[in-house]
């Protein structure tokens, strides 16, 4: 008897032999594995252009013995925020520790360490003092640099080290000819040089009196952050001065054309197949590549809509993927069960997240979750739809579901939420970055077009990334806001949105294909 007949016997009777809920299972995880590697392969393009850079990095932090907990654990999620930034430099080895562990020559043995003073008067070990006066690569960020004897900080420029009283006056950086504001106060310390010859400052701490102090200084291999810009990061602050020269302390410094990225939200079954194709026209004519969020099936109380009942939407779907459009798996109906989470209705509700309670939903396991994704990305496929990521409703999900997400799709588009003890908070990327998690995350640090006065604040934070070294500015907004017919509160006209797009190109960013613009790195 052939071989061939053989195997095919034995693959029958294996399939024979499962029961209907091992089937379905057994489909799913086909379906899953192929549109994992469909993410995969678009993750291995982006990869290939991407330089490589490697090397141990060490992040010191003040946890362990004798640290107040709620110290520990805002240091943690500092470090968390440090990693993901590092994130964009593939292949770097990042090890987190107490700086109470370190031992004598570690920081040599690193392409760069990191200091996150977080703790005023945290005890800092003689070994770590030593080699830093040593020359070693480390970037100090916040207290505690006055705790280096004052006699061996001159031959590094500075003659002393002072904290000022809180609150300061101080609630600007100026950085590459652009004002990164801060709201609130800066908690900084005064570094006062002693030779400014052989200190690069890169950028200015100002208040509104006229004063001025280093606010990033680079002394021989030592790199010096006045405050720890890591606390409470806003979309124009000075988060993005450390974003930006993480490329210069690591050796790999960075130049790119600008790119802007921007994504239809929270497309649905239940869309006006008329507003989607307006929508879809606007962006085909001013030649902007784009992307999509599409929810696989809408419910609401008593409803149910599914993309095959809309044969006309469905059209305007496929036209989208074939006219190059990125889409992204959006939940899977973008709302959770019979709850009102808030009002039980798609594209408004939470589905992992509990919005009554500002907590996890209760009785959503990870398998649950898995079934739901995988329930949606069926839906999607059966459509000849192709995904080739994720994005999480309302960007909200405990952190144990992202690794489920990643598991589907090693790729996200958003904002991710992060849990370090009692810390919670979330974070924008102003470049792609792999996260802690291990997934790679393109970057949304615009928000979303709500209104006309939205857009003016929106390019505030493009100039403010304008100014970056390899500025990137990404948005997202939602189809019906731009049809005639609607008059609701997020209203924003055709000519409203297209001269925004259109003062984004003026102030000199390109609108990209998020996975094909990795390698453009001329000015």
């Amino acid at each position: 008897m052939p071989l061939t007949f053989l195997l095919l016997a034995a693959f029958t009777a294996a399939i024979l032999s499962l029961s209907f809920s091992n089937l379905k299972t057994l489909i799913m995880d086909i379906r899953a594995a192929r549109s994992h590697d469909e993410s995969q392969k678009v993750l291995a393009d982006v990869q290939r252009q991407i330089s490589t850079l490697g090397g141990e990095v060490l992040i010191l932090v003040h946890t362990g013995p004798g640290i107040i907990p709620a110290y520990a654990d805002q240091a943690r999620s500092y470090a968390v925020k440090l990693q993901n930034l590092l994130g964009s430099f593939p292949n770097l080895h990042i090890t987190v520790k107490p700086v109470s562990e370190y031992t004598g020559g570690q920081a040599f043995q690193t392409r760069r360490t990191f200091y996150l003073g977080n703790v005023y008067g945290g005890l800092l070990p003689k070994a770590f003092v030593d080699d830093v006066l040593q020359d070693a690569p480390v970037t100090w960020i916040g207290h505690n640099l006055w705790q280096l004897p004052s006699d061996a900080l001159l031959p590094l420029g500075i003659s002393a080290v002072q904290n000022l009283p809180l609150p300061t006056s101080f609630d600007r950086v100026e950085y590459r000819n652009h004002a990164f504001k801060r709201p609130g106060r800066l908690d900084i310390s005064e570094v006062k040089l002693s030779d400014k010859a052989s200190v690069r400052v890169h950028a200015w701490a100002h208040d509104h009196q006229g004063r001025r102090l280093p606010y990033v200084a680079q002394l021989k291999r030592l790199w010096y952050f006045a405050d720890i810009p890591l606390e409470e990061p806003g979309e124009t602050d000075r988060y993005l001065v450390l974003a930006d020269l993480l490329g210069d302390m690591l050796g790999q410094k960075r130049s790119c054309v600008p790119r802007a990225l921007v994504r239809m939200e929270d497309i649905q079954p239940n869309e006006s197949a008329a507003v989607l194709r307006r929508a879809i026209g606007l962006l085909e004519r001013e030649h902007i590549p784009f992307s999509a969020t599409v929810i696989p099936e809408f419910r609401a109380p008593g409803r149910r809509v599914s993309w095959e009942s809309r044969p006309e939407l469905l059209a305007e779907l496929r036209r989208m993927q074939r006219l190059g459009a990125r889409i992204f798996q959006h939940g899977y109906t973008h709302q959770y069960e019979v709850q009102a989470n808030p009002k039980g209705i798609s594209g408004y509700d939470y589905e992992f997240w509990d919005a009554r309670t500002d907590a996890p939903l209760s009785g959503l396991t990870a398998s649950a979750a898995r079934e739901r994704l995988e329930l949606g990305k069926t839906i999607l496929q059966d459509l000849g739809i192709r995904p080739v990521g994720w994005v999480t409703p309302h960007y909200a999900a405990p952190a144990e579901l992202y690794e489920v997400f990643a598991q589907a799709y090693p790729i996200a588009y958003e904002r991710r939420t992060y849990r370090t003890g009692s810390v919670t908070f979330e974070q924008f990327f102003p470049y792609p970055v792999r996260d802690v998690l291990g997934t790679y995350i393109l970057p949304e640090n615009m928000d979303q077009v709500e209104t006309p006065a939205s857009l003016q604040h929106m390019l505030e934070v493009a100039r403010a990334n304008r100014a970056l070294q390899c500025p990137w500015v990404s948005f997202f907004f939602h189809p019906y806001q731009l049809s005639p017919d609607y008059q609701g509160e997020h209203k924003v006209t055709e000519r409203q949105f297209t001269a925004f797009m259109r003062q984004l190109s003026q102030l000199g960013f390109r609108f990209v294909d998020p996975f094909k613009s990795a390698s453009d790195t001329s000015p």
